[in-house]
């Protein structure tokens, strides 16, 4: 109702004396939601797919720019693994590039970077986001929507203490199976 008002040009005061709100109230209830929310999730469906199909440490994830992808190919490379080297190359499956690849045209369709130093994951301001963020805003919210799908089918909840690092086993799960 606040939105249809304010669509219709009410002032924020008016707004918020007519539902006895303040007026940082009223605003914060009036702004489109549908503009801000797509950036905010956006990418989290690959990200929970990468962490899924590379068998990646967190870490690594999130150090991870768009210059060491290489969708083509299928391809990308750690530039500061656990190696001898230093460097790694994991292969990415099909639904991997297909995730990134729909995630990176999301990206240009809101016009947000995704240049070769850019990192794939970013946060809003564009910066690398923190281990700790995506095990509690994304890991989670993620792990407590399945346990609802799963109980509506009538089957058992996800194991306790799901964490990024559980997803690399996941991984090797997915990958001795194929």
């Amino acid at each position: 109702e606040m939105r249809r008002m304010r669509a219709a040009g009410s002032k924020l005061r008016e707004i918020a004396e007519r539902f006895d709100v303040t007026v940082s109230t009223a605003s914060y209830w009036c702004r489109d939601d549908r503009r801000n929310a797509a950036p905010r999730r956006l990418g989290w469906k690959a990200l929970v797919t990468a962490l899924a199909y590379t068998g990646l440490r967190i870490s690594e994830l999130l150090d991870l720019k768009w210059a060491q992808l290489h969708l083509p190919n299928r391809r990308l490379w750690v530039a500061d693994a656990k190696t001898p080297t230093g460097r790694r190359e994991v292969q990415l499956s099909p639904v991997l590039t297909e995730a990134l690849m729909d995630y990176r045209q999301a990206l240009r369709t809101l016009g947000l970077p995704d240049g070769s130093g850019d990192f794939v994951f970013a946060s809003q301001a564009r910066t690398r986001l923190s281990d700790d963020n995506v095990r509690a805003r994304l890991v989670r919210p993620a792990v407590e929507r399945a346990n609802r799908t799963r109980a509506e089918a009538g089957l058992p909840p996800l194991p306790p203490n799901v964490t990024p690092h559980a997803l690399r086993r996941t991984y090797i799960s997915i990958a001795l199976i194929a």
